[in-house]
């Protein structure tokens, strides 16, 4: 009996022997497992990133080159070619880094300059374009103006019967009058024109005042003045013409001042109209007299 129980504690102890063992080497066999994984693992991402290199020393280089030297002669060689490369550096003065540096600073100066260039490229593009139409717009309004001075021209000479004409050469930048008087017409109207050269004094004084208003008619000035315009017109002359430069006077809504050393008594006055008239002057005088 003795010798049963001795044997059934022996059985025991070694069967939970053989459980401990059992869970130790299961122990280990799971770390092997797990070393195993990570292993793999690790070779998952190695293969890819020497998949990723090779494809991108194939895109840079083409395709893999067949080596024939051997690892000591390619080692010798790669030495000199680094220091032939550190040579070319202390030559320059420049490391790789900084030549990268200055590079990007130039290109982002190029890009600068490239962007500002189109920019005024553009604009002077816009503005000759609008030069043009304004050069445009100009010409058509120099014409008009242009022609309404000849028209006015006209008109004012018809006052005193007379016919005339402006010849305008704005290329030559020339301006010539033509004025025909009523005593050169012939019986059937016509008749020959004078120049500015072949006028009588009041003639030219009389075409030169309804030159003046035709120019004054075109132009807008807040002020309009003339000195001894009528010095050379005679009597029926001047009354023409100070009749005419009233009238515009009188329509317009520009202040005029007509300086004049002949008298006003023939010429009808409004209440718009304001004469200064000046005394006499006097030996060893210093000062100017007005008289309203």
């Amino acid at each position: 009996m003795r010798e049963l129980e001795t044997a059934v504690e022996e059985a025991v102890a070694s069967h939970t022997q053989a459980v401990v063992s059992e869970r130790h080497y299961q122990d280990k066999l799971n770390e092997k497992r797990a070393k195993v994984g990570a292993l793999a693992q690790k070779q998952e991402i190695l293969e890819e990133e020497y998949t990723n290199w090779r494809t991108l020393v194939e895109q840079r280089f083409g395709e893999e080159l067949q080596v024939t030297e051997t690892a000591v002669y390619l080692e010798r060689k790669l030495k000199a070619k680094r220091a032939a490369f550190e040579r070319s550096q202390q030559e320059q003065g420049q490391t790789p880094e900084e030549i990268e540096e200055e590079l990007t600073r130039a290109t982002t100066n190029y890009e600068k300059a490239k962007s500002d260039f189109t920019q005024l490229h553009n604009l002077i593009t816009m503005m000759r374009r609008s030069m043009a139409i304004r050069q445009s717009r100009w010409q058509e309004f120099r014409k008009f103006m242009s022609l309404r001075c000849k028209l006015c021209f006209q008109y004012y000479l018809a006052e005193r019967g007379f016919f005339g004409q402006i010849q305008l050469d704005h290329d030559k930048k020339t301006l010539a009058l033509s004025v025909q008087t009523d005593d050169q017409k012939t019986k059937d109207g016509k008749g020959k024109a004078k120049d500015a050269k072949s006028m009588s004094g009041g003639e030219k004084s009389f075409s030169t005042i309804c030159l003046l208003l035709s120019l004054w008619d075109a132009m807008n000035c807040p002020i309009r003045a003339l000195d001894e315009f009528d010095v050379y017109m005679d009597a029926v002359n001047r009354k023409i013409s100070m009749k005419m430069m009233l009238d515009v006077a009188k329509n317009s809504d520009k202040q005029h001042i007509l300086i004049t050393p002949q008298e006003m008594g023939n010429i009808q006055l409004g209440p718009e109209i304001r004469v200064h008239r000046m005394h006499d002057p006097e030996r060893g005088q210093q000062t100017l007299r007005f008289q309203a």
